[in-house]
């Protein structure tokens, strides 16, 4: 992905930085966000043959999340994926996950 960025955009990039325009890459998308330019850099932006789309970077307001007050009771249920991995039989054979620290990375 860094590899197609970086051939398909040398050309763009040089004139970007004659320009000293600042610009932050987005490799998996091959986009680069550019942070600050006038409307003529804009527009001679948008007449090279190298470029296919500028965007504007909408910003988007989300909804406050909900934050139920904690419980200090015990589950009633168990989720159905505790279920399906039979966490449950392995807490029954003594092992608890007490102390474990599992995190994901997922970027939407």
């Amino acid at each position: 992905m860094v590899a197609t960025a970086d051939r398909t955009q040398a050309d763009l990039l040089a004139y970007r930085n004659n320009q000293g325009v600042e610009y932050e890459s987005f490799y998996i998308v091959n986009k680069k966000l550019v942070k600050a330019g006038t409307h003529d850099l804009v527009m001679a932006i948008a007449d090279r043959s190298d470029v296919s789309a500028i965007n504007a970077n909408h910003g988007y307001q989300l909804e406050k999340p909900i934050n139920p007050k904690m419980s200090t009771s015990q589950p009633q249920n168990i989720e159905p994926n505790i279920s399906f991995v039979k966490a449950d039989q392995v807490g029954a054979l003594g092992y608890t996950s007490q102390g474990t620290v599992i995190a994901g990375n997922d970027t939407g």
